[in-house]
């Protein structure tokens, strides 16, 4: 959804790596143009939930948290989502 190294929204973050060896307040990320942290949501479309998660990722994202969210989209007539027996939902 998106790439903290290309797009623009994030091209005021510094590009180093140097930067996440300062000190920082506990619990905070560091604001830096690197895909240090992505996140990768399993989504139901059928599912009301799942909507509710993606809305609020979109804020994430709109408020410029330095994370790289993805979606992969389950195939909602699956009767289970377990990555050992369905291919597919493995990532």
């Amino acid at each position: 959804m998106n790439d903290l190294a290309k797009d623009d929204m994030y091209a005021r973050y510094p590009a180093g790596l140097s930067t996440i060896l300062q000190p920082m307040y506990g619990g905070q990320l560091h604001y830096v143009r690197f895909n240090a942290v992505t996140v990768v949501f399993l989504v139901n479309p059928k599912v009301r939930e799942h909507w509710i998660v993606l809305q609020r990722t979109m804020s994430h994202i709109n408020r410029g948290v330095p994370m790289r969210f993805g979606v992969w989209f389950a195939d909602p007539d699956s009767a289970s989502l377990d990555p050992i027996t369905d291919p597919f939902v493995q990532v």
